[in-house]
């Protein structure tokens, strides 16, 4: 019987030993005890371990691997893996000479590194914006020029603005002219801001006090489905499976806080019954052919990503709306670095699909 695959899930480490990968520790413990029921020989690796592993010359090839065991970490020092998957939850610890470096030796040395690494908004778009699935892309503009916040307006009703490398819907703002007055709706640490300002002169300045530190773009607004007067976007999530192909595995409906302009968790949006909502709003015969739709234009997303990426993919998430009054499908955003799903059927089959990809990449390596 062949062994179980060997698979090394990389993050940042701590010097904690009841915490080896601080307070991402919980996440890597679940994700770990989840792939090994799954006969998957899954293994934690601290990122700085393997950077002090490839300063090294001429050595064995053995590294510190954790794994959770009855509420604690167990450390074995094992040969490397031949496969890993990239779990670095901080892009700025992603981006740092260390974690580049790192990534480029595992590469280099003929590792297999999937999800290899954060997506900003701005390549997604670029990448995407001439694929079959460009038409569910809003309109962006990636360098936009303050002179021309008035005409952008004067296309579309609102613009969220959106910094290039963000998550959790932090840093974005909506802005929007209404009669003549203009309107700046956001998220800043800890606080819903509300802002009216008499003209766009006064608006551009405050902004420009605000985010001059940061690279936004300019988004056309999407109105999107609102319940209970607050609004609402889909959170879908596409994998690889056991053949190395891409499927849809799911999705689920993130209400957004009330006033709050985005509904991601953190920011206190919450789960509701996507077919509940969805069969009040479109019929059941008519969420059925939108959740087809859905699950076709998810899938040549993550493949056209992937492919315009050239790196290797085995799993994303997307945040796509639904908009008013029509119902057309809009693609928001791709995260390369997804959580878990609060949805449990989803989760369930999203971590047998993992195991199976890597099943697949381990048979494909000759790992099995």
């Amino acid at each position: 019987m062949p062994l179980p695959p060997m698979i090394g899930i990389v993050t940042w480490g701590s010097r904690n030993r009841m915490q080896p990968f601080g307070r991402w520790s919980s996440t890597m413990a679940q994700t770990i005890q989840a792939l090994r029921k799954r006969k998957i020989h899954a293994v934690g690796i601290a990122i700085e371990d393997l950077y002090r592993l490839s300063q090294k010359k001429n050595c064995r090839p053995i590294i510190r691997t954790w794994r959770p065991l009855r509420g604690t970490w167990y450390v074995r020092y094992e040969a490397l893996p031949s496969i890993f998957y990239n779990r670095i939850l901080s892009r700025r610890r992603e981006q740092s000479p260390q974690g580049q470096a790192t990534l480029r030796w595992l590469q280099d040395t003929g590792r297999i590194v999937f999800n290899p690494g954060y997506l900003s908004k701005a390549s997604v778009y670029e990448m995407l914006c001439a694929s079959p699935v460009g038409s569910y892309l809003p309109k962006t503009e990636i360098a936009p020029l303050d002179g021309r916040l008035n005409e952008y307006l004067e296309q579309w009703p609102s613009i969220y603005m959106k910094p290039l490398n963000s998550c959790q819907g932090r840093g974005i703002y909506k802005l929007s002219n209404h009669n003549s007055h203009w309107q700046v709706t956001g998220l800043a640490p800890k606080r819903i801001v509300r802002r009216a300002f008499a003209s766009q002169a006064m608006m551009r300045s405050w902004l420009e006090k605000r985010l001059r530190h940061r690279r936004y773009l300019l988004q056309q607004g999407i109105e999107l489905g609102r319940l209970h007067d607050r609004p609402y976007d889909l959170r879908v999530l596409a994998q690889k499976n056991g053949h190395g192909e891409w499927v849809f595995v799911g999705c689920g409906i993130r209400l957004a806080a009330p006033g709050h302009v985005v509904t991601h968790r953190p920011n206190g949006g919450s789960v509701v019954s996507t077919d509940q909502v969805m069969n009040r709003r479109f019929g059941r015969e008519g969420w059925q052919a939108k959740r087809k739709e859905l699950s076709s234009m998810a899938v040549e997303a993550a493949r056209e990503l992937e492919k315009q990426h050239g790196g290797v993919f085995g799993i994303v998430t997307m945040d796509i709306a639904c908009d008013r009054p029509d119902g057309r499908l809009w693609i928001l955003e791709i995260n390369a670095k997804p959580g878990p799903f609060d949805e449990p059927r989803i989760q369930k089959e999203s971590y047998d699909l993992l195991a199976d990809y890597m099943r697949f990449l381990a048979a494909r390596r000759g790992c099995q």
